[in-house]
């Protein structure tokens, strides 16, 4: 009695990680390619099935648009809006890139087929859906996607993971959101430990360094979203 339960929003997200850096596809370097799978993936339709199945909650059954604060923050800011399911935009920027559509429907970028791992864990069947959805999704556009499945310690936990040692194309795991102002320096900084996508703008380590060290919540917040439209 005059206990009372307020269930709100955890302090997860799953993602993709794009690789960049070494050990990553090629053509993964080039930003027109990675944009072209932002909106050959309906993040949306993918949330609304995962609700569906009660393998996520309510809600968490729209895309979260921020990667610098959660949707049940004051400061959200839905700066990644503009990547909806856009089929017809993919193919164009991929031309762009300089990739032209193969015999098989699938493109090729400087001479490598965009045959994309996308690595998860194993058993978690919010992650294996996800990654079956957007493997369907992103065929339609002219990309293949190779769903690679295995154990947490092979592709997340160990010092010889897949996440750890940056062999991957594409990886879905979570972020558990740490206080905004450590948190996103160590994920997107330049170099830092927790930077798995090998991603450097040396613009957004600045800014992320100046939030990390300012006591101003206004100024704070607006670098992390000045930080987060550069990203996206």
């Amino acid at each position: 009695p005059g206990i009372r339960v307020d269930s709100v929003l955890g302090a997860v997200w799953d993602h993709f990680a794009i690789r960049q850096g070494p050990g990553g596809h090629p053509a993964l370097r080039k930003r027109l390619v990675r944009q072209a799978i932002a909106y050959g993936i309906d993040r949306a339709v993918i949330a609304r099935e995962a609700a569906a199945l009660n393998l996520a909650s309510a809600a968490a059954s729209k895309p979260l648009d921020s990667v610098v604060f959660l949707a049940n923050s004051p400061y959200h800011e839905r700066n990644w809006s503009t990547y909806r399911h856009r089929p017809a935009r993919a193919p164009q920027l991929l031309e762009r890139a300089g990739c032209r559509r193969g015999a098989d429907g699938i493109y090729v970028c400087d001479g490598n087929r965009l045959s994309l791992r996308f690595a998860t864990t194993a058993g978690v069947q919010l992650r294996e859906l996800t990654v079956r959805l957007a493997q369907a999704q992103l065929r339609e556009v002219g990309i293949e996607v190779v769903p690679v499945f295995g154990p947490s310690s092979a592709v997340l936990n160990s010092a010889d993971s897949l996440l750890v040692r940056g062999d991957f194309d594409v990886l879905l795991f979570a972020w558990v959101q740490g206080a905004v102002t450590q948190g996103p320096a160590n994920i997107f900084g330049c170099q830092q430990p927790r930077n798995y996508t090998g991603y450097c703008d040396r613009l957004v380590t600045r800014d992320l360094v100046n939030a990390s060290q300012t006591l101003d919540d206004a100024r704070r917040v607006g670098l992390l979203n000045r930080v987060d439209v550069r990203l996206a």
